[in-house]
């Protein structure tokens, strides 16, 4: 029995195969990708074949990732699916998709599921609650596998980019598998400028292939991200997820840019292809200033994050804890370890190490920061405590400590940018424009002056007039 059709994009199938390996380790599920040619015997008609697995499963679940995709045939597949399944008594059909992003206007009525831990986890429990002979898995296997999901379909978030300045790197080592070193990838990696801009940027001709120490050389020159592009390829040659952009580097001129990843394959023997984007930063930006911005977005990312999956999730599931059985009490703190390790260990692989964290403030706030980071060790260590002990009581204290230290990242890296992008220097404003402002805004946007000028004041006249004022006040009765 087949029990998901996952229907996807081609240019998203490693993370769809990746939600495949998942579901299947978690809850031994059958699961067909359309895109997956191990599923499709050869000289199988292969429209012949779709029809039979859609017909076959259980549920179809739609992989959508942007509007600016066709997806006529996903839509097609979900039709079929539906038109075959009428008489089920549950309709079986979800799209999945990134948070931010709006399904598609003939799913818009059915079950749609965002990239979220409580949205995610509710259709596992409505799929899969019937799977086992003891009735329902754990709740720590659906919120498990909900995390890794939810962290894969976000993934897929619309990142805008040009369609210039392209960049492909190709890399062909003699180790089929293991990771390469950077050396070794140096030896082994062909850059490729595939048009005139993105020559321009790298000051070199459209289509010459650049290799060995001439690369190195390259990269060296515009402190270029090669450790990011090294893990790249080691992940892209293991078929894990690379990571979606690099480090901003400086051209000539010291104009930013920023490699954005549009497509990664890999071939038998290990072989690698790369194309990368290369995204200009404003101009208006110079380029320490962009520096600090990624850093201080990275860090608003994570804490936010940590905000919203950690703090908001738990607060009050661990204040009324106490009333809980010692099962559910054990189960609870176990899923507020995991979370908060994802969290961290997320913010770990983008380079969030406590020096990076104290690189964009100022002598005037840095102790602060580090008030904040002490903070945030002691009360992630008596949460280690509060599990090993299942102490829930210690849990809460501890969980109020990591409250503080949040808010204080927040409020640090707000302020932080605010600062950056009132610094910035734009170009002067024109006279005029408040005219172009509707009616009721213009008045509150600029003070209109007073219609007549103040008199002036005699102050000679106004003391005098004063003290007769005071000679003509009654006394008071008793005084």
């Amino acid at each position: 029995m087949l029990d998901v059709f996952l229907s996807h994009k081609e240019k998203d199938s490693q993370v769809a195969a990746k939600i495949k390996e998942c579901l299947k380790d978690k809850f031994h599920a059958n699961v067909f990708l359309s895109s997956d040619a191990k599923d499709l015997r050869g000289g199988d008609n292969w429209l012949d074949a779709l029809h039979a697995k859609l017909e076959e499963a259980r549920w179809l679940v739609l992989l959508y990732s942007d509007a600016g995709q066709n997806w006529d045939w996903c839509i097609y597949e979900g039709g079929f699916f539906r038109g075959h399944h009428i008489d089920s008594r549950n309709d079986n059909l979800a799209v999945l998709h990134p948070r931010g992003t709006s399904p598609p206007a003939p799913f818009k009525a059915i079950q749609a599921v965002e990239a979220g831990l409580d949205p995610v986890a509710g259709w596992l429990r409505k799929a899969f609650h019937n799977r086992t002979k003891n009735g329902s898995f754990s709740e720590r296997s659906y919120l498990g596998a909900a995390h890794t999901i939810c962290r894969l379909v976000q993934q897929l978030a619309t990142r805008p980019y040009a369609e210039q300045r392209i960049v492909k790197v190709h890399v062909e080592s003699g180790k089929k598998d293991g990771s390469l070193s950077v050396s070794e990838m140096f030896k082994a990696a062909t850059l490729t400028a595939a048009d005139l801009l993105a020559a321009n940027v790298l000051e070199t001709v459209p289509d010459q292939e650049i290799t060995g120490e001439q690369l190195r050389e390259l990269f060296e020159k515009r402190s270029f991200d090669t450790i990011g592009l090294c893990d790249m390829i080691n992940r892209i040659r293991e078929r894990g997820l690379p990571p979606a952009v690099l480090e901003l580097f400086c051209a000539p001129g010291g104009q930013g840019y920023r490699p954005v990843v549009t497509k990664a394959n890999r071939s038998d023997g290990g072989i690698v292809d790369i194309e990368l984007t290369l995204a200009s930063i404003p101009p208006t930006f110079k380029f320490d200033t962009a520096i600090e911005f990624d850093r201080l977005f990275q860090l608003l990312a994570a804490t936010a994050r940590f905000r919203s999956e950690v703090t908001e999730a738990f607060a009050n599931k661990l204040a009324s804890a106490k009333s809980l059985p010692a099962a559910k009490q054990k189960e609870l703190l176990l899923n507020l370890e995991r979370a908060r390790d994802q969290v961290l260990n997320d913010a770990r692989t983008w380079g969030m190490t406590s020096s990076e964290v104290r690189s964009p403030f100022g002598v005037a706030v840095q102790h602060r920061v580090t008030d904040a980071q002490d903070s945030a060790r002691e009360a992630l260590a008596l949460l280690d405590k509060a599990v090993r002990d299942k102490d829930i009581a210690l849990a809460n204290n501890a969980f109020a400590v990591l409250r503080y230290a949040n808010y204080e990242f927040l409020d640090l890296v707000v302020n932080r940018l605010l600062e950056l992008l009132k610094a910035q220097a734009l170009p002067p404003i024109q006279k005029g424009w408040i005219k172009y402002l509707p009616e009721h805004v213009q008045a509150r946007a600029v003070p209109a002056p007073s219609s007549r000028p103040r008199p002036r004041q005699n102050r000679k006249k106004n003391t005098a007039q004063r003290k007769n004022a005071r000679r003509r006040m009654p006394r008071r009765v008793g005084a």
